[in-house]
């Protein structure tokens, strides 16, 4: 076998949950010392550093008479490919001192190399395995320091994950510190927006620039016993609306995209949910985000014409929200709304039920009870012809017990009609299904 069949077979144990009989460890650990042999070998042909000692490899068949073969020279292993290992290893708990040295050695020499959510699935993965920067002092500074270089890489979910992780190991390095402490400001373009410019002026109507942070650590605080992200791994950490998630990006462009709702072919007028929206496009429509974080979409909205609310219910998220709404919507408004208040529409202002209602990345895992706050607040809000449209990353496989999929099939199956976006609609950087995809429905 080589690398990278060694690679997919370990991480498909890990995915598929092939751990616990004794035939599956028994391939499993076969099939780790198999890595384990191809990475010594590849040392060997260079200059063997190990400035923190790998240990004793012991014998390579040990831990089962089940025997591997590899072939070929190509026995170097890539930086996703070693990543593979050690997630692999982390996910079902295997902890195998020999295999795990080698792996550090040879992840030390290739760090370089990893992206940001290589260098992140590495993290979690030696912190899962019981890694700690005083044991491996040496590879957690490297860490460290490619997390520093690569820092403007990471998406908001790899960086908590990251963070989280890194926390675990012990790890410590005041520069990564005050790069997690200060403000970004980010631009994105919306190409399509630029036939709605005003003459002379397309190019910052299609421009959006957001102020962002880091959600922050409330491990040791009055707020640490809050609800936190717990899928991407920044325990403790629970203002996570002030950084920017890749659901509201994805819903904001495909919104940016619906210049005219009534278009017969677009993915509004097709959606099969009994709303009627009359004439007039978007001009006239009133809109509400919820969850609505640094307000990309209510953002994008706005500048289609909608009067947007763009709504959230944590103070420190607020704060920015409403600089990035001022800043690039000065029409639309900013207000605290709960979800699960009592009369949300009198809490806005609003004397009628508004025609829109956008959210993203509002549902994390498995959590019916504060699901129930959320269809509540989407039932308050809605009228016979509001259309809600949420898109949320898919953080786990739909069978999966902590599966978000079950709030788009069940938690809102009695009081709303619904229909799935293609993902084929979506930005082309994001059209893939399944766990780690993304996906936004429709609802009236």
């Amino acid at each position: 076998l080589l690398p990278q069949d060694v690679a997919n077979l370990l991480w498909a144990f890990a995915k598929l949950g092939l751990g616990e009989t004794k035939r599956h460890k028994k391939l499993f650990h076969a099939l780790a010392g198999a890595a384990r042999k191809q990475m010594r070998r590849e040392r060997k042909k260079g200059d063997g550093d190990d400035e923190e000692g790998d240990g004793d490899d012991g014998d390579e068949n040990t831990q089962s008479e089940t025997q591997v073969k590899t072939r070929g020279s190509t026995s170097q292993y890539s930086p996703q490919q070693l990543t593979m290992l050690v997630w692999a290893h982390g996910m079902l708990g295997h902890s195998d001192a020999a295999f795990l040295n080698a792996c550090v050695t040879s992840v030390r020499e290739r760090l370089r190399e990893c992206n940001a959510r290589d260098l992140t699935n590495l993290t979690w993965g030696f912190a899962a395995l019981g890694v700690t920067a005083e044991q491996k002092p040496t590879l957690i500074a490297r860490i460290a320091r490619n997390a520093r270089r690569q820092f403007g890489e990471f998406n908001s979910q790899e960086l908590l994950k990251f963070l989280g992780a890194f926390q675990r190991i012990g790890g410590t390095d005041a520069k990564l510190t005050k790069l997690v402490s200060e403000r970004k400001t980010v631009v994105y373009d919306f190409p399509a927006l630029v036939s709605l410019a005003a003459a002379g002026d397309d190019i910052s109507h299609k421009s959006v620039t957001l102020t962002s942070a880091t959600p922050t650590s409330f491990r040791g605080t009055k707020k640490e016993k809050k609800r936190v992200d717990d899928s991407c791994g920044g325990s403790g950490r629970g203002n996570t609306g002030v950084a920017l998630w890749e659901g509201s990006f994805v819903l904001a462009e495909w919104l940016s995209r619906q210049s005219d709702p009534e278009d017969p072919v677009g993915d509004i007028s097709n959606s099969n949910t009994g709303a009627n929206w009359g004439t007039g496009g978007w001009h006239g429509k009133t809109g509400v985000e919820l969850g609505a974080g640094l307000g990309l979409p209510s953002i994008v909205a706005s500048k289609l014409g909608v009067a947007m609310v763009a709504t959230d219910g944590d103070e420190d998220v607020l704060e920015l929200l409403a600089e990035n709404v001022s800043r690039n919507a000065p029409t639309a408004r900013v207000e605290k709304l709960v979800w699960g208040c009592d009369d949300p529409l009198a809490k806005l202002g609003l004397g009628r039920k508004p025609d829109l209602v956008l959210a993203s990345d509002v549902v994390y895992g498995n959590d019916p009870e504060k699901w129930e706050l959320l269809v509540k607040t989407m039932r308050d809000l809605s009228g016979p012809n509001t259309l809600i449209v949420v898109g949320n990353v898919q953080r786990y496989p739909i069978n999966h017990p902590m599966a978000e999929s079950r709030f788009f099939q069940t938690s809102t199956s009695r009081d709303f009609n619904r229909k799935e976006v293609p993902a084929r609609s979506l930005h082309v950087d994001f059209q893939k299904t399944g766990g780690g995809g993304l996906g936004g429905a429709r609802f009236s």
